[in-house]
């Protein structure tokens, strides 16, 4: 993987089901037999927004994004994408300082249909 378009496509495949039936139906056409396919909400908190900016980029597939800079481009490319984040962010994801979100997760259980 390197930077471009493609450089964030495995931190975005965690986002590609937007209703739980799409899980389904790909285990059905894999051929399982008995799937069942729950929605888990969450409530993700994170210390700070320049926080979550950081984890996302150095601890996620994403980290490709700031391999070849410095560690100067790198500290000003999370400070710069942070605030945006937060411009676009709802004020009550701010709160107390943190920023924190709802989301979700589909989780299957499926068996073989043998």
């Amino acid at each position: 993987m390197t930077d471009g378009p493609g450089a964030s496509r495995i931190k975005r495949g965690e986002l590609a089901f937007t209703h739980p039936e799409q899980l389904a139906a790909l285990l059905t056409s894999a051929s399982f037999g008995t799937i069942g396919v729950h929605t888990v909400a969450q409530t993700l908190v994170f210390p700070s927004v320049i926080d979550y900016v950081r984890f996302q980029l150095r601890a996620t597939p994403m980290a490709v994004l700031l391999k070849q800079r410095d560690e100067a481009e790198r500290q000003a490319t999370i400070a710069a994408i942070a605030a945006k984040t937060a411009e676009l962010s709802a004020p009550a994801a701010l709160e107390d300082g943190k920023f924190c979100f709802p989301q979700e997760a589909y989780v299957a259980v499926a068996r073989s249909a043998s």
